[in-house]
Formats: C-alpha cells, structure tokens, sequence
C-alpha cells in the first residue's frame, strides 16, 4: 500500500530483517527490541497435516519456523560493513520493551567493553568522551508542566439563534440533553462524534450486538409449544451464519473457549425469556419495533427491543447485555425513561404499557411490579405503575423545557463531578421541581478532554 510519493533524498528502509538480500554500508536499526514470539505452536491439528501432507502440501512446522528466525535475526548485522546504529528504547506505548536477543550475543562478545560504545540519550553530557568528539549531543531543558484548564460549570454560545432545530429526538439524544446537555450539544448539534472507520469492538459490546442478534431472530421465529431443547437446537442452528457475519473475531484460533461460553449463555437466557413469555401468556408482538410521535410537545422517535401483548395489555421489554444492579436501581428509582418514552409511543395512547430490563448474561427479568410477570418478584413494593409513570413523564417534560430555555440563552451546563457543587449552588431550588440531576461524571463519555477532566 503506497500511502503518499517517495520524497527526494529519502533513506532506503525495510520493515523486516529477513529482507537483506545485499550489503549496506550503514545501518541505523530502529526499535532493536524483542519483538518475535518466544516460541511457536503449530496451527494444525495432525489429523490435517497429515490430510495435507498426503496431497503434496508440506507445511510449516515449529522447527522450521525457529531456525528461518534464528537465521533472519542475523542478516541485518552481517550485511552492515561500516557502521552499525541500534537504538533500545526503554518503553514504547507506555510498555517495557525486552532488548532484542541479538543482544545478548552483543554482550557476550564485547563484555565490559560493550559501554565505551553506547550512550544513553536520557544522560546526556556523561556519555563517553569519544561520542562528543564525533557527534552533537542533545540536551535536556526543565520545561515548566502547563496544566489545561479544569471544566467550566457553562459553556457559553455566542449566538445560539444559528443552531439547527431538531426535527426529532430519540430517547438517548433526550436523555442526553436532560442529564448531560454539553453531550447533546456536541454529538447533535455541532456534530462531533467518533470516526466511522471500522474498529473492533470491546468483547462486552460484541457480546451485547450479538445477543440481541439471536433474540431477535428467534423472538420472530418461536412458537408457544417450543421446548428447550428445540431453543438450543435453533441457536445451534444459527450460530455459524451470525457469527460469521457479525462475530468474526470469536472465530479466530484460540477463541473457542469464549465462542462456547456464550452460545451456553445465549441458550440460558433464551430458554429464560421464552419460558417466562410462556408461563405468563405473553405473545411477541414485534421485535425492534419502530417508534414515532410525540411525547407532550418533543417529536420523538425509537426503537423498542421487544414488545409483547396478552389480549388488551401490552408490555415493553428492554434487553441488556449486563449490568443487573445499575438497571435494578433504576426502576426502583423510577429513572427508566426510555422505557418511559416507549411506553408513551406505543399505541392505543392514554394506556401505559408494562415495561421491564431483561438482563442477558444473568437469563434474568427486572420487574418494579408483577403484574406482567405474576412469577417474579417485584422490585418495589405496591409500585403502581400508572402513577409512577404520570409523574415521571411531568417531570421530563418541565426539565425538556427548562433545558430549551438554557440552550435558547447560549447556556449549555457542563454537569460532572468537578463542577457538581458550583451546579447546585446556582440553581438553588430550581431543581425541586425537575429531574433529579446526576452526580457525577457521564458513563462512556467521549468528550472528556473537551470539558477539561482529562488534564
């Protein structure tokens, strides 16, 4: 891959050491650390080498690979005829880096004499007289550290009649300009948000994606006569064309293990949801059912995970890969407003759904009451739901507002643990009447440096 032109006078390279196919008069080998595997295992089982060998396929094997390494280490060093340069760094990326074994020979060879020709580029002036006679040696000056600014309880815009309006909201841009109004302002407004480039996931959000991946498929596709075994056997089915497609890294060498781990998890937690749907007599009305109206005066949009109904009731079921206390302590403290937000778009309007968490990696259903779940033990006493949600839906509605009439101003609040008590002391008992505020600094926050935590 040519990344841009050759410039003019450039120094020939190479990026391994089994490239020298001819002498060089000098050679400067950056990054002269240990960077080769210790040792070597072989990636077929014998069964298939022997399949291979038999058809004339000779493969690679462990011996083989060491002593081509052995010899490759060398071709650098036997190939430089004038001056030879390595440069030992003692940590890259934060890391310990382990000289290159190669030098362990270099020791061996020129013993105590090895330090007359070394320098260490962090002790500058106390090399050795020679290194002063023949090169300009750095350095060092004491810098004064200049620390960035800590966060600003407001940030200020200048002239906030040129923000765009937003046609609509979803529940996470809402939840976002109620809780964290700088999050809502940046992703949304100003439309910073991370590079669409494709990376790989963390484990934990591959393993979410791919949860939903087969409840949603089966969701569609389960009967209310389906036993476990038939559960286990369809996951089994389904298992090689979803994670091909959306969890090629589980298919790796060496990730089998894993790969195992969480289709018995997934077999656990279908089995789990299903079986409740079925002792409850819920039927699946739609998986990933899309959402549009409005909620009071704000255009809202969303997609719900599951949405199930039994005759005339309906019920909302949100899945999450994890975190069985933090959604617990949510509907006990009645803070689950995207459930609150689906609930309200769904139809027929005036009638509030059932709604719940159902954690995947526990195979486990979080209800505030039992009503939708008779078999489940409630997370609060005598919740009743339609009061409960009332009341929330007021409250999100006044801090919708309040939090427009900021943004009209050109206020936005950076809300954090560092600025949380210079919050309080302005508002004062304006918050009486809205949501309860967070206290600390926002979960999976990508504009940490931009607000000043990262210092």
């Amino acid at each position: 891959v040519t990344y841009r032109p050759a410039e003019a006078h450039r120094l020939d390279s190479l990026h391994h050491p089994g490239a020298f196919r001819g002498p060089v008069e000098e050679l400067v080998w950056w990054d002269f650390v240990a960077g080769d595997p210790d040792y070597f295992f072989s990636l077929w089982y014998p069964p298939e080498r022997d399949f291979l060998q038999a058809r004339g396929v000779t493969l690679d094997d462990p011996e083989r690979q060491n002593a081509r390494l052995v010899v490759q280490r060398k071709r650098p060093v036997l190939h430089t005829r004038q001056r030879l340069i390595l440069c030992l760094p003692g940590a890259s990326d934060g890391s310990a880096m382990a000289p290159h074994p190669l030098f362990g020979d270099l020791n061996a060879c020129f013993g105590e004499g090895l330090a007359a020709i070394t320098i260490d580029v962090d002790a500058a002036g106390k090399a050795p007289g020679s290194w002063s006679q023949h090169f300009r040696l750095p350095a060092y000056t004491e810098e004064a550290p200049a620390p960035l600014p800590p966060p600003r309880a407001f940030l200020r815009v200048a002239d906030p009649r040129q923000l765009p309006e937003r046609e609509t909201e979803t529940p996470t841009s809402l939840e976002a300009l109620l809780y964290y109004p700088y999050q809502w302002f940046f992703r949304h407004q100003i439309k910073l948000r991370q590079s669409s480039i494709l990376t790989v996931v963390p484990d934990n959000r591959l393993f979410g994606n791919l949860a939903h991946r087969f409840l949603e498929r089966l969701l569609r596709k389960a009967e209310p006569h389906w036993t476990r075994r038939t559960v286990e056997d369809w996951i089994d089915e389904q298992a090689p064309d979803i994670l091909r497609k959306e969890g090629a890294t589980l298919l790796l060498y060496g990730r089998e293990p894993e790969r195992i781990a969480l289709i018995n998890r997934l077999k656990y937690a279908a089995w789990s949801l299903l079986s409740l749907l079925q002792q409850n007599n819920w039927t699946v009305h739609e998986a990933e059912l899309e959402l549009t109206g409005h909620f009071g005066d704000i255009p809202l949009r969303g997609r719900a995970d599951l949405v199930l109904e039994r005759g005339e009731e309906k019920a909302i079921i949100d899945l999450k890969w994890r975190g069985r206390r933090r959604y617990a302590d949510i509907l006990r403290n009645a803070e689950d407003l995207q459930l609150l937000l689906y609930a309200d778009l769904l139809p027929p309007p005036g009638r509030w759904a059932q709604t719940a968490y159902f954690i995947i990696r526990n195979g486990e259903m979080l209800v505030r009451d039992n009503r939708a779940f008779a078999n489940l033990p409630p997370l609060v006493a005598d919740a009743e739901q339609e009061v409960i949600y009332d009341a929330l839906k007021e409250r999100v509605l006044r801090t919708y507002r309040w939090r427009q009439q900021q943004v009209e101003a050109g206020q936005l609040e950076i809300r954090c643990a560092f600025t949380e008590g210079e919050l309080e002391d302005h508002y004062g008992e304006t918050l009486l009447d809205l949501l309860e505020m967070k206290t600390g600094d926002a979960r999976y926050d990508d504009y940490r440096v931009l607000i000043g935590l990262v210092r």
